[in-house]
């Protein structure tokens, strides 16, 4: 069986882990193929679902078995920062991606504006010189949906550097859909199409799905990334 480079992995689900958190819940996994299909909650609450796993704190794992890999993404709420001449609430985020072929970490900084899911920016913090993706909302998240329910989110741009002026890396456009999960769950989903924009670029599309279950509580969180022909699913 062929395994996933930690780093190939990383490039892929960088962009997916500013947008929103990942991992296992309390030690519950994505769910099984073999639970009964069973009527999902009648609605979900998708903004709360959301915003809090943009905001954390949160500190979970996650597991990618068929391609030898482990992660753990850690949220961490800090006090507000100034970005663009405006004062931003902010939380750091760190993606750590484990495996045979060694250990990745990667961590930002990010921005959110005062409405739920407004993510302005991931970037280093003040003075970093790393690269910074830039969120344009475009699209307004319910508080609450049912199943079957979708919509535009946002389009996000990742520049090589908070001066805007020296290119950029990729492209997103992001959409969010509420979807059937099994035994009497639904997943309230995030879905990323990337667009390449230079070599060091990420293309290829993501879906982050997070459970609830009838009573909206937060059960787990399954993640999948497809890029280059290859497809790796964390839960």
């Amino acid at each position: 069986m062929t395994r996933a480079r930690p780093a190939a992995v990383v490039a892929g689900v960088r962009r997916a882990a500013s947008v929103v958190g990942l991992g296992v819940i309390a030690g519950c996994g994505g769910g099984s193929d073999g639970v009964a299909s069973l009527p999902a909650p009648t609605v979900v609450p998708v903004a709360a679902v959301l915003t809090r796993a943009f905001q954390g704190p949160v500190d979970l794992t996650l597991q990618a078995p068929g391609a030898g890999l482990s992660a753990r993404l850690q949220r961490t709420p800090l006090e507000n920062q100034v970005f663009q001449g405006l004062s931003r609430r902010v939380s750091e985020q760190s993606l750590t991606v484990a495996g045979a072929g060694g250990t990745v970490r990667e961590s930002c900084h990010l921005l959110h504006s005062l409405e739920p899911l407004g993510l302005v920016a991931c970037w280093g913090g003040p003075g970093a010189s790393a690269p910074v993706t830039v969120y344009t909302m475009t699209g307004t998240l319910p508080a609450t949906g049912r199943v079957g329910d979708a919509g535009p989110l946002f389009t996000a741009i990742r520049y090589r550097d908070p001066s805007f002026t020296t290119g950029t890396f990729d492209t997103a456009v992001g959409t969010y859909a509420v979807l059937q999960g099994p035994g009497g769950t639904a997943d309230v989903c995030i879905v990323r199409v990337f667009t390449r924009t230079d070599p060091a670029g990420v293309a290829g599309t993501e879906q982050e799905c997070h459970r609830v279950d009838p009573s909206g509580t937060l059960v787990g969180v399954r993640l999948t990334t497809t890029s280059g022909g290859r497809t790796v699913t964390f839960q």
